[in-house]
């Protein structure tokens, strides 16, 4: 038989993996109201993890125009 604790531990289990879904969901959600550039930049950024250097070099912006695109509406 199996110990209390692993039947807590499986109900935290899906307590966050609930969460976790939710979370996607809600961050889905906001990307895709994001004007298709700003959502492209913030996926670099956020998702792929690239600073504002690279992702000037990958999209052909200045350093500068990247920022403004992040924050705007921020």
């Amino acid at each position: 038989m199996g110990r209390s604790g692993d039947i807590e531990n499986t109900e935290e289990q899906g307590e966050n993996s609930n969460f976790n879904f939710n979370l996607k969901e809600v961050l889905d959600e906001a990307l895709d109201k994001l004007p298709k550039t700003q959502k492209a930049l913030v996926l670099l950024r956020d998702y792929e993890g690239h600073n504002y250097n690279e992702i000037a070099e990958i999209t052909g912006l200045s350093e500068s125009q990247v920022k403004v695109y992040i924050f705007h509406n921020a």
